[in-house]
């Protein structure tokens, strides 16, 4: 196969959006897919849109991390402390624990839509995220006997700040 710009070339690959055949002078890649260059400044997105999705799962990552902190600092905290009353302690632990780890996870999975150049679907996990979190916090730091996360006041919310600018980052991106 002949490049469709250069009849006395040969095609090196297809382009992945019109069909016709391109020489190494007419490729664009774009998502790791060949394109004619006329093509690739058709769908080629913005570099702020790029900056925004790494920025966007970045601060995701964050967050994630930020949890698992606070988790780790629960655990091996209250663990150690003593005289007090250990079955509701260790009840709000794990209640703690079990759902700070699968909010950990699904922040670093909406991360990992994002930066795979899916950040509507991201996004709107990590927002769905810090929502769940916020719920969370608010119970364990205000509503619960004995209040968890009650030293943390309403600072706390503030540990849910990355995640919350991740998902609002890029859920307003087109895909």
């Amino acid at each position: 196969m002949k490049c469709f710009n250069h009849t006395d070339q040969e095609a090196i690959g297809i382009c992945a959006k019109c069909g016709r055949g391109i020489c190494e002078q007419c490729v664009g890649t774009t998502a790791a897919r060949l394109v004619c260059k006329e093509c690739f400044l058709q769908v080629k997105p913005s570099s702020h849109i790029l900056n925004l999705n790494v920025v966007g799962a970045l601060l995701g990552w964050l967050g994630a991390a930020d949890l698992i902190m606070l988790e780790f600092w629960l655990v091996f905290t209250y663990i150690s402390l003593a005289g007090l009353p250990a079955e509701a302690l260790v009840y709000q632990i794990y209640m703690v624990g079990t759902i700070t780890v699968v909010s950990a996870i699904m922040l670093i999975l909406g991360s990992y839509f994002i930066m795979k150049n899916h950040p509507k679907k991201g996004g709107i996990i990590n927002l769905t995220v810090v929502m769940a979190m916020a719920l969370t916090y608010t119970y364990f730091a205000f509503l619960s006997k004995p209040q968890l996360l009650n030293w943390l006041g309403i600072t706390g919310y503030l540990l849910l700040a990355p995640a919350l600018i991740s998902g609002l980052t890029v859920v307003t991106l087109k895909e």
